[in-house]
């Protein structure tokens, strides 16, 4: 499991993440037993980013999609699955929208000011965008 943390990094600056989406599947019957999605209440303080005391579980449910800000605090508490296999496993996959540091200059909000696609700051995709390996 993950303990709290923002997918955007602790200063909502240093993130081109937006939205985070969470996919979740597995097989019916359910074979294991928790791993919810924790979100906390808080925000952005003098001193960074804080969590509340207060939060919301959201329930794993086959074939649920899960949207929230990459700035939220957020945990996955805690799977158990009693079989041990891989088949009774709670499956996710996870994606983000990447606010684009070059919006569009013909819009003012919406798809101009996002990007999709590789992260062009990532090494392994600047090789492959080179001609690389």
């Amino acid at each position: 499991y993950f303990r709290p943390h923002p997918d955007g990094g602790a200063d909502r600056k240093s993130s081109s993440r937006y939205l985070t989406c969470v996919y979740y599947f597995f097989r019916q019957p359910r074979g294991f037993a928790g791993g919810n999605l924790r979100l906390y209440d808080g925000g952005y303080e003098a001193e960074g980013l804080v969590p509340a005391e207060s939060f919301r579980d959201i329930d794993v449910i086959d074939n649920r999609l899960v949207v929230f800000p990459s700035d939220a605090i957020h945990e996955v508490l805690p799977i158990r699955c009693p079989s041990g296999a891989f088949t009774d496993s709670r499956f996710a996959v996870t994606s983000w929208f990447h606010r684009t540091s070059d919006p569009h200059p013909e819009t003012t909000l919406g798809w101009g000011h996002f990007r999709f696609g590789s992260d062009p700051t990532s090494s392994a995709d600047a090789t492959s965008e080179e001609g690389g390996s």
